[in-house]
């Protein structure tokens, strides 16, 4: 049913009003605000079923025509429509019938039924013969590990991505009581211990974490190399002694990107890293006259460079000393690209005369004897 309501000396237009979409609009919309979540067209179109961009496109027009809207009804209760349609549609849209709506679907929550339809929390099912929800086997599984992981301090939208979660989810997990066993609606909590994918205190643990970070305006940070998160706190976490592995490189004077490789993470973290100035050394992973040491050390770019030069050429010898290979082997087995290769293997061959190549296109590369 379309209503056309003209408007008034004060909001001299005219609106379309659409009550069965606006009016599951509205209801998802007090329901968002309830919860004390920010108002999203794509959340409303989770709890109503309504596409995204229709969603989009009402909340724009009930903001713009609310109080023109609020005339209408006062109207409405006025003259009291004739039609069973029309007039049951006033009764909803009324304070009392809104309430009376609330009322029931309480009850059904009580009953552990799902009063909502199709609009369902991630992961579960809903079972339009008796109902109720069910937790989806498919997805139940990464839902567990994807709360355990948070509640042990890792970041969400990684562990989310990592196991399929859609990123925009994440954060609603792990502030939606259904997933330790309770559905929260109009401020109350109805028991619903098949939905519960972990125990109340790994979710409380996840959820107050998520709160923090929350509460300063941020998402948690990646932790920095060598560290994990344990609740808000970061800790050592380096088996493989990166840190001091780092602080050894860097004392002989390698780049960012040469530590990076033999480390085997980017230049970029190497260079992170060792901005940290008192992390490591006040979780004691590293003494602070050898950072300080570690931190003083600058590399001309020309050295650097050298130094990169020399060692990859190195690897090139080293592969060649096994017999000739043609330049596909030489990438294969030195791991290098197409233009590195080649710009080493001509400075090795016109420069250094230590390699040569065979006539021919597909000719082998060797050391020269």
């Amino acid at each position: 049913m379309v209503v056309t309501v003209t408007g008034s000396a004060a909001y001299p237009t005219e609106i379309k009003i659409l009550p069965e979409r606006d009016l599951k609009i509205l209801k998802a919309r007090k329901e968002l605000i309830q919860e004390g979540k920010e108002v999203k067209a794509y959340r409303i179109s989770k709890m109503t079923g309504l596409p995204q961009t229709k969603v989009k496109e009402r909340l724009e027009k009930i903001e713009h025509y609310y109080p023109l809207l609020l005339d209408f009804i006062r109207d409405v209760r006025k003259t009291r429509y004739a039609s069973v349609r029309q007039s049951n549609w006033q009764r909803f849209f009324s304070a009392d019938g809104f309430l009376y709506g609330i009322e029931l679907e309480e009850q059904m929550l009580r009953q552990g039924l799902w009063p909502f339809g199709a609009s369902t929390p991630y992961g579960c099912i809903y079972d339009e013969k008796t109902k109720t929800l069910r937790l989806d086997p498919v997805k139940e599984q990464a839902l567990n590990k994807f709360i355990e992981r948070c509640a042990d301090g890792e970041v969400p939208q990684r562990v989310a991505r990592e196991l399929g979660i859609p990123i925009h989810n994440a954060y609603n997990i792990l502030d939606s009581t259904t997933y330790k066993g309770y559905i929260t609606f109009n401020g109350k909590a109805f028991q619903f211990r098949s939905l519960a994918v972990v125990g109340e205190e790994t979710w409380g643990r996840a959820h107050e974490l998520h709160k923090f970070w929350a509460s300063h305006g941020k998402k948690r940070p990646r932790a920095p190399l060598g560290t994990k998160w344990v609740g808000n706190k970061l800790v050592p976490h380096d088996q493989d002694n990166k840190i001091g592995r780092l602080c050894d490189l860097r004392l002989k004077r390698y780049s960012f990107q040469a530590i990076g490789k033999e480390l085997g993470i980017g230049w970029y973290r190497v260079y992170l890293a060792l901005k940290r100035k008192r992390l490591y050394v006040d979780l004691g992973m590293v003494d602070a006259k050898t950072w300080e040491r570690a931190l003083q050390v600058h590399i001309d770019p020309g050295e650097a460079a050298g130094r990169e030069r020399d060692a990859s050429e190195g690897e090139i010898q080293r592969a060649l000393l096994k017999g000739p290979l043609r330049f596909s082997e030489i990438m294969k087995t030195t791991g290098f690209k197409n233009t590195t290769v080649i710009k080493h293997l001509r400075h090795l061959q016109r420069d250094t005369h230590v390699v040569d190549k065979e006539p021919g296109q597909r000719g082998k590369w060797h050391l020269v004897q």
